[in-house]
């Protein structure tokens, strides 16, 4: 009978701790939008974040972040050894404006869906 009570109890805790999880998550994707939207401020405009996966051999994640500030295409980088760890580090550089941007040497030309930037259809 304990031996039962012990496995409802481990499944009452991890099921506790997938929630904190989801729960965190959800925090740091609504985090990572409240940032973007003050990045704005600053004239920086969010284009794409991608996370890249640790290939055989390597140990980091990596996050590529597009952006246009003031029109130009800029690019930042963020690496960690988790998954986790990659995007809390991300927002947390985000939020206080520690990202290293540098251009964009990489875009497209006209690479860009923001109104007066290059690529606007609009002509400004």
């Amino acid at each position: 009978m304990s031996e039962k009570k012990s496995k409802e109890e481990a499944t009452k805790y991890s099921n506790a701790r997938y929630v904190q999880a989801l729960v965190s998550m959800a925090e740091l994707f609504n985090s990572f939008e409240d940032v973007a939207e003050k990045m704005q401020d600053d004239n920086i405009m969010l284009h794409s974040v991608r996370v890249k996966l640790p290939e055989y051999g390597e140990e980091d994640y990596l996050v590529c972040i597009k952006a246009y500030e003031e029109g130009r295409a800029v690019v930042a980088f963020h690496g960690a050894s988790s998954f986790s760890d990659v995007l809390m580090g991300v927002v947390q550089r985000m939020r206080n404006r520690s990202l290293k941007w540098k251009d964009d040497r990489y875009a497209k030309k006209g690479e860009s869906k923001g109104k007066g930037e290059p690529g606007d259809s609009d002509g400004s």
